[in-house]
């Protein structure tokens, strides 16, 4: 009966039933596109924004942490100008005092590196062994015309025992930061 009735129907209502139909489902994809669309970007722009707020966190923790570093290779610093020999258990009671463990956690140690020119290689490794430490050696071996051994590392224990007599000239990136901590007289980061 419907058919019949849409055959003996006037053909602008024929029209409307057969092109209605399919324009409101093409209109309410479109609507529930733009919808979609709409809430895509909402959801794009709510990570990029969650995405930069943790960017700028990360950075925040970094120079934070970094400032932190600063300040207490400044005190070690201030603490070996104001010393005439530094001896393993005074420095180990400072580096103590800073309760890096407790404060900042991840770090390994605190070390501390001396220039030793070549001639006077012999004098340093008899100096070291003298304090107690008689297998201490400048590693990696070999004949070189300047030394910058770790000499005093904290806390002395695990990887850091294997750290001490380690000649950082020797480790390109860690050899530039020296020379230009040595030649402008201020703190220098490595890459």
């Amino acid at each position: 009966h419907r058919a019949q009735r849409l055959r003996d129907a006037p053909a602008s209502q024929r029209w409307l039933v057969l092109v209605l139909p399919p324009l409101m489902v093409l209109m309410m994809l479109g609507v529930t596109g733009l919808y979609w669309y709409r809430a895509h970007n909402e959801s794009l722009d709510k990570r990029l924004r969650n995405f930069h707020a943790a960017a700028e966190q990360i950075a925040y923790n970094l120079r934070d942490r970094m400032s932190t570093y600063e300040v207490m290779l400044r005190g070690v610093q201030g603490y070996v100008d104001g010393s005439e020999r530094i001896e393993r258990g005074e420095f180990q009671s400072y580096v103590g005092a800073l309760q890096m463990q407790q404060t900042r956690p991840g770090l390994q140690g605190i070390s501390l590196v001396m220039f030793v020119q070549g001639s006077g290689l012999a004098a340093h490794l008899a100096d070291i062994r003298g304090r107690g430490f008689s297998g201490y050696t400048v590693h990696p071996p070999g004949e070189r015309a300047q030394y910058a051994p770790i000499t005093h590392i904290e806390p002395l224990e695990g990887r850091n025992l294997e750290a001490l007599g380690l000649d950082a000239l020797t480790l390109p990136p860690a050899r530039e930061a020296l020379e230009r901590a040595r030649d402008t007289g201020r703190l220098a980061l490595s890459g």
